[in-house]
């Protein structure tokens, strides 16, 4: 039983990434460590 793919954010276009914000969602399982690099 396979699942379609869908693009969640597209990496290749500009984006101002100060509206992106940290989330703690603890229905999920906590903070999730990550980063992002330019």
């Amino acid at each position: 039983m396979g699942q379609a793919s869908f693009t969640l954010f597209q990496f290749s276009e500009n984006c101002d990434i100060s509206k992106w914000q940290v989330v703690n969602d603890g229905v999920m399982g906590g903070l999730s460590k990550g980063r992002i690099s330019l």
